[in-house]
């Protein structure tokens, strides 16, 4: 198994390094930014086994894991320690808990009315099928992983410091070496940093808010306000569906999408999750929300999960009506 893993990393940052080169050598933009998008995809790869490694679950070694992972995380500009504090400890340990999980929690009607305009702009903006990675861009990047404020982190220490400055200079230095390589070929530099950094990393940010908002939202999924409501392994179960992509792209997203068995397990690696997402859903039945997506159901989710009251437990608009049947407990 551990073998598997690091077999998959090395092909994945091969190819990434292929891409990158391909997109330098070659002098048509429309085919620079083709590489630039396979790219994103590639980085977004990474970057799921680079948050296996940060679980601990890609290799038995905590030091390998911990190498493999930054490496892993650096193409996406994301800090491993600061990732690990924000999934490992917080969003993990209090799923779906106003207050202590901070990705997509759901504003109360009087909450949002008391945000500033500009911010209520923001969320309208966020909660649109067009504004799931401005969201983790703006909400998860760069708030609480790239040189987090004390505010924003549970915790800061230095290791956080130290892990957003790596990502920087290794941005820098990429940056040099495509610029570099871009002037001595006589091509346009700027293009060259778009296609080869700037797309990809757009992508990736498109990717993962999209992948994340569906985790933890749907008008059957529960979130909660009152610690004494809320329970660990049950918020496992009911904050959480399995989405069921088409064809492909499930092997794509590499099993992130089997999500139960993720949260109830998180030291289970990327290739066990399906047999134990399958294991979750013969065992508990009706009790584990599986999904088929369709670009209507996603649309339709995005339209009524805006607001959330957490009193009776439905979805509203943003003028506060509602737009779902209270939501039931899983188990």
């Amino acid at each position: 198994m551990v073998a598997r893993s690091l077999l998959i990393f090395a092909i994945h940052y091969a190819l990434l390094i292929l891409l990158i080169g391909t997109s330098i050598f070659m002098a048509n933009p429309l085919l620079k930014a083709f590489a630039g998008l396979f790219t994103g995809l590639v980085i977004g790869q990474l970057f799921v086994i680079g948050h296996d490694a940060c679980h601990g679950s890609l290799c038995a070694n905590r030091r390998m894991n911990r190498v493999i992972g930054t490496l892993a995380f650096l193409p996406t500009l994301t800090p491993f320690s600061t990732w690990a504090v924000g999934h490992n400890q917080v969003h993990h340990v209090y799923t779906n808990l106003k207050s202590r999980d901070y990705v997509w929690v759901p504003y109360s009607k009087a909450e949002y009315d008391a945000l500033p305009a500009w911010r209520r702009v923001m969320e309208r903006l966020y909660r649109t099928p067009f504004g799931h990675g401005l969201n983790y861009f703006v909400e998860i990047w760069w708030t609480r992983l790239f040189f987090p404020r004390r505010a924003n982190i549970v915790r800061r220490s230095r290791v956080h410091l130290l892990d957003s400055l790596l990502v920087t200079v290794a941005a820098c230095g990429v940056a040099a070496i495509v610029t570099t390589s871009a002037y001595m070929l006589g091509q346009n530099v700027i293009l060259a940093i778009v296609c080869t950094m700037v797309v990809p990393f757009i992508e990736f940010n498109i990717i993962i808010g999209f992948l994340i908002f569906q985790h933890h939202t749907s008008p059957d999924i529960r979130w909660y306000a009152d610690e004494a409501q809320w329970k660990t392994t049950q918020a496992q179960i009911d904050a959480v569906q399995h989405i069921v992509f088409p064809g492909i792209l499930n092997l794509l997203f590499q099993n992130i999408m089997e999500h139960h068995a993720h949260h109830l397990d998180p030291s289970l690696s990327l290739h066990q999750l399906r047999p134990a997402q399958a294991a979750l859903e013969a065992s508990l039945g009706p009790g584990i929300r599986v999904v088929h997506w369709t670009p209507k159901r996603f649309a339709e989710t995005a339209r009524v999960c805006k607001l959330y009251d957490y009193g009776t437990h439905r979805w509203c608009d943003f003028d506060g009506n509602y737009t779902t049947k209270p939501v039931p407990a899983a188990l």
